[in-house]
């Protein structure tokens, strides 16, 4: 009886573990990181109502996670901001832990950010992001701050511009 329980426990570990080294390695191929890039920008221009196009996303569970050809699109149509790669260093098998983010470095390279007002007094370009992930729940909140803490050791800015207009 002893060694049947023993034998079903050791299937249950195994089976766990072979689900979670299938789960890694899928992650790292390049199809299924492809397919959840689509399933992202989808939903984020569903969510947004803007065009929202990301080329490529490499993610390293040892690394970290880097994103190429970043596009998003204001209301207007025009280019809110687009980067050639954000980068983002950490291991993702030690970046978090108790309510801790570590990141060792975030880089953004050959990047544009357009910002703009129609005039002094209208919202930024940018609004609609903010308004779009803005909760619906207009009860009463907690607001005792949380346990959640993020630091970035080094952030690098690479070959990049900002324009700010009031039209």
């Amino acid at each position: 009886m002893l060694k049947k329980i023993r034998n079903i426990l050791l299937l249950i570990i195994t089976v766990v573990l072979l689900l979670n080294i299938i789960l890694i390695v899928l992650v790292n191929t390049s199809f299924v990181q492809t397919r959840i890039v689509e399933k992202i920008t989808d939903w984020l221009a569903g969510k947004t109502g803007t065009e929202v196009s990301i080329g490529r996303v490499d993610i390293d569970l040892f690394t970290g996670l880097s994103i190429d050809d970043i596009y998003v699109e204001d209301l207007s149509g025009d280019t809110l901001l687009y980067a050639k790669r954000l980068s983002a260093n950490a291991s993702a098998l030690t970046a978090y832990h108790s309510g801790e983010l570590h990141l060792m470095k975030v880089g953004l390279s050959d990047f544009k950010v357009y910002l703009s007002k129609d005039s002094a007094d209208a919202p930024f370009n940018f609004q609609f992001l903010m308004d779009a992930f803005a909760s619906a729940d207009t009860t009463a909140k907690d607001t005792t701050p949380s346990d959640f803490d993020l630091s970035i050791g080094k952030i690098n800015l690479r070959n990049g511009s900002f324009r700010y207009d009031i039209k």
